[in-house]
């Protein structure tokens, strides 16, 4: 989690700066996910978060009608924004033949649509779990707690 809190960080500053570009086609053509892959490689996430997987949140902390918490899973987060990553990586695959201003649309709006709310609260727990989990457990330790 130390390797990945700030390469996270970075990933979502970097495509918080994407520009607005408009696209010069109707959409790009979608290539077959390899869903599976993805799940296992889910699970295996799962099994070295063990207990930290699982956490709550709410959806949309903007709508102030949205105030129950749902449970969510790091390893997921994780998975689905590599998922997205993957997917915007394979647009300049030579042979896709997509234009420029159509992968810099595409990698927008799969940021702003998709995994950059993903990343967000990734990077909300990782935090939690890295320092205040951490910060928790050095106060439990403490002869005088």
């Amino acid at each position: 989690m130390h390797e990945v809190e700030p390469a996270l960080s970075a990933l979502y500053s970097a495509a918080s700066e994407l520009p607005e570009v408009p696209p010069d086609t109707e959409g790009v053509p979608e290539l077959p996910r390899r869903t599976d892959e993805y799940r296992r490689l889910q699970g295996s996430f799962a099994t070295l978060l063990g207990r930290y997987d699982s956490y709550h949140d709410i959806f949309d902390p903007s709508d102030s009608e949205d105030r129950e918490p749902v449970q969510y899973l790091l390893s997921l987060d994780l998975v689905e924004i590599l998922e997205d990553l993957d997917h915007g990586q394979s647009l300049l695959e030579p042979a896709r033949s997509i234009t420029p201003a159509d992968v810099l649309w595409q990698w927008r709006f799969d940021f702003t649509s998709h995994w950059g709310r993903h990343a967000a609260t990734a990077l909300k727990v990782i935090n939690s779990l890295l320092h205040t989990q951490f910060v928790d457990a050095l106060e439990e330790q403490r002869p005088d707690a």
